[in-house]
C-alpha cells in the first residue's frame, strides 16, 4: 500500500458522490442508446415502440434527478460542491 495517507470521511464522501454522479450519467447514456436501438428495430410493433419510449423517458428523468441533486447540494451549501464534503462539528 505504500505511503498513502489514511482516507478520511470528507474525501471518502466526496469521492463517493463523484463516482455516483458518473455512474448515473453513464447508466443513463446507455439506457438512452438501448432505447434508441429498441425504437429503431421495433418496426410497426406499438408495444415495443412504447417500451423504447418509456426507457428513454426514464433515462432522461434519471438525468434530471441527478442534476437536481447537484443543484440542491449547491443551494444548501456551495462549499460542498467546490471543496468537497468538509464536515466539521461545532459544539
Amino acid at each position: 500500500m505504500g505511503n498513502q495517507p489514511p482516507l478520511d470521511v470528507k474525501s471518502y464522501l466526496s469521492n463517493l458522490y463523484i463516482w455516483f454522479l458518473g455512474f448515473v450519467g453513464i447508466a443513463a447514456l446507455l439506457a438512452i442508446v438501448a432505447g434508441g436501438i429498441m425504437y429503431m428495430f421495433s418496426g410497426t410493433s406499438l408495444t415495443k415502440t412504447e417500451q423504447a419510449r418509456k426507457l428513454i423517458g426514464n433515462a432522461i428523468f434519471g438525468i434530471v434527478i441527478e442534476a437536481a441533486s447537484y443543484l440542491l447540494l449547491s443551494v444548501i451549501n456551495p462549499d460542498l460542491i467546490k471543496h468537497g464534503f468538509n464536515i466539521t462539528c461545532i459544539v
